[in-house]
């Protein structure tokens, strides 16, 4: 007798519990926050430092031609130890707003002047036509690029004609 009422008992509270188990699905509880997180500030939507910019607008300037995943691409890879990293959009933004400041730092690295190499460590080679009193002749170049600063160009007159 008892144990068909402890039965009874424990059927009911298990139909009980799973009514309200069904009932309460969607809702979940809230968990305690943990001491430590409650303290830290997430980096969700603060503002990127300047050299973030800075940077993405060099590699656009360096790299004309690519587009802003592969520049986003290239800088989450050069800065992953940094823990910076860019999405497409804010590439494409940025270079939006800084479209003329791109086209002046282009302007600069296609005129800056060559970085100075040692003497008789590269040379070069170049074969070229050269319109010389109206013929038409080769000349061929060979040139140390440690020595370019000091080149003159003449018009040499050939000795045999």
């Amino acid at each position: 007798m008892y144990y068909c009422l402890l039965y009874i008992i424990t059927l009911l509270t298990n139909i009980f519990f799973r009514l309200t188990q069904r009932h309460n699905r969607g809702i979940k509880k809230r968990t305690k926050v943990h001491e430590k997180l409650e303290h830290t500030s997430f980096a969700r939507n603060r503002k990127k430092p300047q050299w973030v910019v800075d940077e993405v607008i060099y590699l656009k300037a360096i790299m004309p031609d690519t587009g802003c995943g592969t520049i986003a691409d290239i800088f989450n890879r050069v800065h992953h130890d940094k823990n910076e990293s860019v999405s497409k959009t804010y590439v494409y933004e940025k270079l939006k707003a800084n479209a003329y400041q791109i086209k002046c730092i282009r302007r600069g690295i296609k005129s800056r002047k060559p970085k100075a190499s040692t003497i008789n460590h590269t040379w070069g080679i170049d074969l070229t036509a050269v319109n010389i009193d109206g013929k038409q002749r080769l000349v061929l170049g060979i040139i140390d690029h440690g020595l370019v600063s000091y080149c003159v160009y003449k018009n040499l007159r050939p000795s045999i004609q």
